[in-house]
């Protein structure tokens, strides 16, 4: 006999769980995780672009290259089991390991992009989202020592939603990556949007092998 299992709407499935809830969190039950992996090569430099026309630009020909830093854009990305994804700061991201705080997220990505203008998202076709790709900024992370990161998509699809929380405090984000601290909802691109992201990025297990090889 089949039991039917009721799955939280997005909204609600990052709650705190009850004293008496399963083991597993309700974020470890209903989401998997998925991490970029280490970059092996120079990634660009934190220097944000100046000009963009498309919604899915993310570079910018005054871009420099710095020295290498393979977790300095670290992405988490967690996709739902309705196959929405959550867009957060990786725990492995610089930021962590520096112990860095962060002061503002700059959602100005361009001089004529915005991200906070994605608002008037209506009916079940999504339609007024900004459209992104997977290499997208959302957002610059700014921190207390000056220096500033991309937050990229990591994944092809449409801005639903950037999370109230991180922009009344950006340290959530940091703080809380499994949970409140979320930055943007993205409905992926469907069938192509998920499975480059998984082609692309790695589960926990894959990349804690990665971490140690």
């Amino acid at each position: 006999m089949s039991v039917d299992i009721e799955i939280p709407p997005i909204e609600h499935s990052l709650l705190p769980q009850a004293p008496d809830a399963d083991p597993l969190s309700v974020e470890q039950r209903y989401y998997t995780r998925y991490y970029t992996r280490p970059l092996v090569q120079d990634p660009v430099s934190c220097v944000p672009p100046t000009d963009s026309t498309d919604s899915t630009d993310s570079t910018d020909s005054n871009e420099r290259k710095s020295p290498t830093d393979p977790f300095k854009e670290a992405g988490l990305i967690l996709v739902h089991s309705n196959r929405i994804c959550l867009v957060c700061l990786s725990p492995h991201h610089t930021i962590h390991r520096k112990g860095l705080k962060v002061e503002r997220l700059n959602f100005q990505v361009t001089n004529r992009i915005n991200r906070l203008d994605n608002l008037d998202v209506k009916g079940k076709s999504k339609r007024g989202a900004q459209v992104v790709d997977e290499n997208a900024i959302l957002a610059w992370i700014e921190c207390d020592n000056g220096e500033r990161y991309p937050l990229r998509s990591q994944v092809k699809g449409k801005l639903i939603e950037i999370n109230p929380k991180v922009i009344e405090d950006p340290q959530i984000m940091v703080d809380q990556p499994f949970g409140p601290g979320f930055v943007a909802i993205i409905m992926p691109k469907l069938p192509e949007g998920l499975s480059q992201l998984k082609e692309r990025m790695v589960t926990e297990d894959e990349f804690k092998k990665l971490s140690s090889s």
